[in-house]
């Protein structure tokens, strides 16, 4: 599976089956988390049991049931671009483990940030966090009904952008199309680009908490169509190849 077919084929999940994840898959997404925090300076950890920071319907409002392992998506504080850092690299954490056949489900408030399993220190930030591990393998009534009542209808792809041409790229239109699939928080799907003057540029009016964790999200959906790379930053250019 690549990277494009992992966009396809994930969904969020929020009912896991109670069990650790094959060593094997553990030490992939160790490996991968380890090397983007050394190159990108993040302080992301796989914690194999957070199980206390989601279970009771007070931490998670009844939201998730059978979280064992999460992701913690943390950073250094001061970091301009902690929450795009985060939302990009976090996405890419997800489609490994899409690849690998685990679950996963993007989470910003429903769970006790204060548990101590998150371990996150002075100087940390901790943004969100992923929960992952084994879905069931069909969607149950119950979690049919999560999603209908946090999510609203998708906005179609050519909502998504602006522009001064009436013929666009093909490797633009594409990118559109995979930044469309982006998970974004509550699905709002906040992100517009605009190619304007030949320039591509990826923004988010930042009302929401989260907006700027989708803004990575979308950016690095709109590469993996594009072939190129977005400059960090709110409204930032992308760079083709």
């Amino acid at each position: 599976m690549n990277d494009i077919q992992a966009i396809e084929n994930r969904v969020s999940r929020r009912l896991y089956l109670e069990k650790e994840i094959d060593i094997k898959k553990m030490i992939k997404l160790k490996k991968l988390i380890n090397q983007i925090n050394e190159e990108h300076n993040l302080r992301i950890s796989l914690i194999d049991d957070a199980r206390e920071a989601f279970w009771g319907f007070r931490k998670s409002y009844g939201f998730f049931k059978g979280v064992r392992s999460v992701i913690a998506l943390k950073g250094l504080q001061g970091d301009s671009n902690l929450k795009e850092k985060l939302g990009y690299y976090g996405e890419k954490i997800v489609l490994e483990a899409t690849k690998l056949g685990l679950g996963t489900c993007w989470v910003g408030g429903t769970f006790d940030a204060d548990d101590p399993s998150f371990n996150t220190q002075a100087e940390e930030e901790l943004v969100c966090v992923l929960t992952i591990g084994y879905s069931q393998l069909d969607k149950s009534l119950r979690e049919k009904f999560i999603h209908s009542f946090t999510h609203r209808t998708r906005k179609s792809s050519d909502k998504f952008y602006s522009s001064d041409k009436n013929s666009l790229p093909k490797w633009f239109l594409f990118g559109i199309e995979l930044a469309a699939k982006a998970p974004s928080a509550k699905n709002k799907q906040p992100v517009k680009f605009e190619y304007k003057n030949n320039i591509v540029r990826a923004s988010v009016d930042e009302k929401g908490e989260f907006d700027l964790v989708d803004l990575g999200i979308a950016k690095l959906h709109f590469e993996i169509g594009s072939k190129g790379k977005f400059e960090w930053g709110n409204g930032a250019a992308f760079i083709p190849k």
